[in-house]
């Protein structure tokens, strides 16, 4: 969980580094399906750490 709280952090201050630097969204030339959604991607990263909190088998 350690490992987890930790990625989600360094994802949280690359995000923010991103977004304070540049305005128009980032077309990144391995992603195809157009500009990468930092906010979706946060959420999905919320998410995911929430997932791991949560009780096994319930």
């Amino acid at each position: 969980m350690a490992a987890l709280e930790q990625a989600a952090e360094a994802w949280h201050a690359y995000t923010a580094n991103v977004l304070e630097r540049y305005i128009n969204r980032i077309w990144m030339s391995r992603v195809r399906t157009g500009p990468i959604d930092f906010e979706q991607i946060t959420e999905w990263v919320e998410q995911d750490t929430e997932i791991a909190r949560a009780p096994v088998g319930k």
